[in-house]
């Protein structure tokens, strides 16, 4: 595995996945609300590169594919583990699109790599577009690379199980206004466009940043729940009533 005590599990470890899956149906046994769960991946680490990943990575294109393999070995064996412990209930398994998993693992052609990087039906994208520009829309030629990969996902993904994680602060410019006003209406109806099921927008908790965050934090909620309303009226009705 990679050397870095921050690498990735290793993914195409058939030892630990077996334990993975062991550890899924624990939590599942002791939670039997839950519908989703995050497979993830950790921040900003490296993925893991002993000889089996890279001999993986060959076949599947890149990380996000070999992640893609190992999330349905999960999903698989705990969804058959579900049916006899615990009938009828369906649980929805979520891996990122983040880093080195951004890219979806598809030809030039936009095809799958092969079958086996189709995720389940079951399993669900959530794709992380950090570094994209937030000022322009995400099929702006400045975003091109992040147009494309969303995308690829799409085209990979059953209708409807690609979530999105998206951003309202640059990290490392706290007290910078983010400025993503003029964009923030287009993007969220290309996501519900492109049949995005689910968006979070990760904003500055731990730093106190100007230019009307009260408005920007009303007008992302409003625009969440539909993003077809007129954005200019929203913005207007709160700054009337707010300020």
């Amino acid at each position: 595995a990679d050397s870095s005590p921050l690498a990735q599990i290793c993914w195409s470890n058939e030892e630990m996945t077996a334990q993975y899956i062991l550890n899924v149906e624990n939590i599942l046994r002791n939670d039997m609300k839950s519908e989703f769960i995050m497979l993830g991946q950790e921040d900003v680490t490296p993925c893991c590169s002993c000889e089996n990943c890279i001999e993986a990575m060959e076949k599947y294109k890149n990380h996000a594919g070999l992640q893609i393999v190992f999330a349905n070995k999960v999903a698989k064996a705990v969804d058959e583990w579900l049916a006899v412990n615990q009938p009828g209930r369906k649980i929805s398994y979520v891996i990122y699109a983040y880093h080195e998993t951004l890219g979806a693992p598809i030809d030039s052609a936009g095809k799958p790599i092969c079958e086996e990087v189709i995720p389940r039906d079951n399993v669900i994208i959530m794709y992380t577009p950090m570094g994209m520009n937030f000022a322009y829309s995400i099929f702006d030629d400045k975003n091109a690379t992040f147009g494309r990969n969303l995308l690829d996902w799409q085209s990979l993904c059953t209708a409807g199980n690609i979530m999105i994680y998206s951003y309202c602060i640059n990290f490392n410019a706290y007290f910078m206004n983010f400025d993503n006003y003029d964009s923030l209406q287009s993007n969220y109806r290309i996501y519900a466009d492109n049949n995005v099921s689910y968006l979070f927008e990760q904003g500055p908790l731990n730093a106190n940043t100007p230019a009307f965050q009260e408005l920007k934090i009303y007008a992302m909620s409003r625009m969440m729940w539909d993003a077809s309303q007129n954005y200019e009226e929203v913005v207007r009705d709160f700054i009337l009533h707010y300020y």
